[in-house]
């Protein structure tokens, strides 16, 4: 039930989610071990499910961990015209509620808790914030929030307005939005490099043209990008000139 649960802004209630889990999900590595007839069935399993929006979420994680980044995005902003609230299956009996809030895109824009709870015993349902940064008005009840949400250029207006929305929240909340606002790449380097024996590598946000050319060797890669895309190590200055 809702019994002690209020917000200024939104009312939880015990959304009927069961009948919508998702499967559990497979790790990119495992994925690549199956055999393809195996994986042929789980995308033809996953375009059979009755529910619209699951069957765009499914969709949606199987192209993403087989790298087809574009049909990813596209099933998952698909599957959020339907809804956008999505429970995984729990191994056993839940013990802990966890509502994780999200961003609106798919992929590497948000943290993969599902990885973290696998076979445990904590139920965890997806709430996915729309492209202005709102909760939807109903959310399911929960023991505790966690912020998803990865921190970007382009998700800091959603940032904002958590920080806003989650002030009074009467649930507590796992990694505070702004909070992670100090994760940026180069915030956190001036963050963490005081600190006693940690060895936190000098990180800069730079224009191109301001690139020096008189250190090297430079890691460098654009700004928001995620999974190692256009990360490249730089070793001299023709290199940096190509990059």
């Amino acid at each position: 039930g809702i019994g002690g649960f209020m917000s200024a802004k939104f009312r939880p209630s015990e959304i009927k989610l069961e009948a919508l889990d998702l499967p559990p999900i497979l790790s990119p590595v495992e994925i690549g071990r199956m055999d393809r007839a195996l994986l042929s069935q789980m995308l033809h399993d996953a375009s059979q499910d009755p529910d619209p929006g699951n069957m765009f979420m499914r969709l949606s994680l199987l192209f993403h961990s087989l790298g087809s980044l574009d049909l990813g995005h596209e099933m998952h902003a698909r599957a959020l015209e339907h809804r956008r609230i999505y429970r995984y299956r729990c191994a056993r009996s839940p013990t802990v509620r966890l509502m994780a809030i999200m961003g609106p895109q798919g992929g590497l824009d948000n943290a993969p808790l599902e990885y973290l709870l696998e076979n445990s015993d904590i139920r965890l349902d997806l709430v996915f914030l729309d492209e202005e940064g709102r909760l939807p008005d109903a959310i399911p009840d929960h023991d505790v929030a966690i912020v998803g949400l990865g921190e970007s250029c382009k998700n800091r207006g959603q940032f904002e307005r958590l920080i806003s929305d989650l002030r009074s929240w009467p649930r507590p909340i796992i990694n505070q939005p702004a909070f992670v606002l100090n994760c940026s790449r180069d915030t956190l380097y001036h963050e963490l490099k005081g600190v006693p024996q940690l060895v936190s590598p000098q990180t800069q946000r730079v224009m191109r043209h301001a690139l020096s050319v008189d250190r090297f060797p430079k890691i460098i890669r654009p700004v928001d990008s995620h999974g190692g895309d256009g990360l490249e190590k730089i070793d001299s200055e023709g290199e940096l000139q190509r990059y």
